[in-house]
């Protein structure tokens, strides 16, 4: 996988049970995880869920950097392969 979107995200976060139907847009896109109602836990299971979509393995002490989804986003989205 060359991108990530925003998804591929959405699709992450309602996987891991927090929220039935996940709000990805110019006014959710910034809020902190934390303030959602994704805990660590949570937090941890997206990144499992996009390390495996992606293959872009997110450390797991990434979890106190990646706050947001932007955060997220850009953090994948810099460290996907290039297309040719």
């Amino acid at each position: 996988m060359s991108t990530i979107t925003l998804d591929d995200l959405r699709e992450a976060m309602e996987r891991c049970g927090v929220e039935d139907q996940v709000t990805l847009d110019e006014t959710t896109i910034n809020a902190e995880l934390e303030d959602r109602g994704y805990d660590s836990l949570a937090r941890l299971e997206i990144f499992a869920q996009l390390g495996r979509t992606t293959g872009v393995r997110i450390p797991d002490e990434a979890i106190h950097d990646l706050r947001t989804p932007q955060e997220i986003i850009n953090y994948l989205y810099g460290r996907l392969p290039k297309a040719s």
